[in-house]
């Protein structure tokens, strides 16, 4: 996944998490997955058994809330569980270091039944091709009809077969390359290589050894071995992969520190590998280099000291970020009449009316005339 700092505090890392793979309802196939993410968070960023119950449960309130239900459509025929791949997947989660969370496996743990023609609600649904829709960047839960790929050797925008990939230079369908394959683009190689080598001029390979060349941006594939990270300069786009450190090393991300550890910032600039900071211990809010370092669902405040922010309900707000929280990201809005932190209310739901029309609903915008969630389709 991406290899940020905002990512290593995990803060918003959840719900990207979570959507990747697909959020959905009742009998949803992804609640393996989910648990699966809640312990390799929880792990990675220092928390206890109780926060790894609260994502399950914040897990499973998303999944019950959005618009969209893979579940349902499991239940209903249009597409089903690859048991096979979803234990893949939750493998690979659960032996992922906390350097890089690799999705390789992740990527198709459901097939689609419905036909091309027929209709859909999501790309998942579909046999064969995508889920076309009214909309660019349709919204969970709009109906569309299924659209077949293009064929190997057919022209393309973006989307072509699994096996394929669409050619930046041709602009056509092209079977994906293997191993020792020169390449210059993600996405060019077949299974979970990938392109590593310097920037236009990659071999398919796997995880690189430590020395190898890396890509430095994200990826649905590992980039370096377990125990390596891909080190880079500044804004480069290909680094090196070399070994994670341990506790008291020097460090400026806490990609560089091995599991258990973060880059945890001191007052004098510098930063070191060290255990999560405890509620109360002293920190730096806006470090030169690494993390504030508080553990999981801690935020280093105005003090300098790691505290349990109140919840989200209790807090006085001037805008959306001030009532994030670790494992509800993006359930509540900034009320702008009462400066308040809201819950975002579901389809169907009551909500109040904001400026922005989607601010107070998860999915949808706030109809004014009903006063209640809507989807827009259109």
């Amino acid at each position: 996944m991406a290899a940020t700092e905002s990512a290593l505090n995990l803060r918003p890392i959840v719900l990207c998490l979570l959507l990747f793979v697909g959020c959905g309802g009742r009998n949803d196939p992804d609640a393996l997955v989910d648990d699966a993410l809640c312990a390799w968070t929880v792990k990675c960023g220092g928390g206890t058994s109780d926060d790894e119950a609260a994502c399950r449960a914040a897990s499973a309130e998303r999944r019950a809330r959005a618009a969209y239900s893979l579940g349902e459509a499991v239940t209903s025929g249009r597409a089903e569980l690859d048991s096979a791949a979803r234990d893949a997947c939750v493998a690979s989660i659960r032996g992922a270091d906390c350097a890089e969370l690799p999705w390789g496996q992740c990527l198709s743990i459901v097939r689609g039944n419905v036909r091309p023609g027929g209709a859909c609600w999501d790309d998942a649904e579909c046999a064969g091709g995508t889920c076309a829709r009214s909309s660019s960047f349709p919204t969970p839960g709009c109906p569309g009809v299924c659209v077949a790929y293009p064929k190997r050797g057919d022209p393309c925008t973006d989307r072509c077969s699994p096996e394929d990939y669409c050619d930046a230079t041709t602009h056509v369908c092209t079977a994906h390359k293997p191993a020792g394959a020169t390449c210059t683009n993600l996405g060019e190689c077949e299974g979970e290589l990938q392109c590593n080598g310097p920037e236009g001029a990659g071999v398919c390979s796997g995880p690189g050894q430590s020395g190898d060349p890396c890509p430095a941006v994200v990826t649905v594939e590992r980039r370096c071995a377990l125990g390596l990270y891909c080190a880079a300069q500044g804004t480069s786009l290909s680094g090196t992969c070399a070994p994670r450190v341990g506790e008291a090393q020097p460090c400026t991300t806490s990609l560089q520190c091995q599991d258990g550890l973060l880059c945890v910032a001191a007052a004098d600039g510098t930063a070191l590998c060290a255990r999560p900071l405890a509620e109360g211990a002293a920190c730096v809010p806006t470090p030169a280099a690494g993390t504030p370092g508080c553990q999981l669902e801690l935020t280093c405040d105005s003090t300098s000291h790691c505290r349990r922010l109140p919840e989200p309900e209790a807090r006085a707000c001037a805008g959306d970020l001030d009532c994030e929280a670790t494992f509800e990201v993006g359930f509540y809005y900034c009320d702008g009449a009462s400066k308040t932190c809201v819950r975002r209310a579901a389809v169907g739901e009551a909500c109040v009316p904001q400026p922005v029309p989607a601010a107070s609903c998860a999915d949808g915008i706030c109809d004014a005339a009903s006063r209640r969630c809507v989807l827009v389709c259109d």
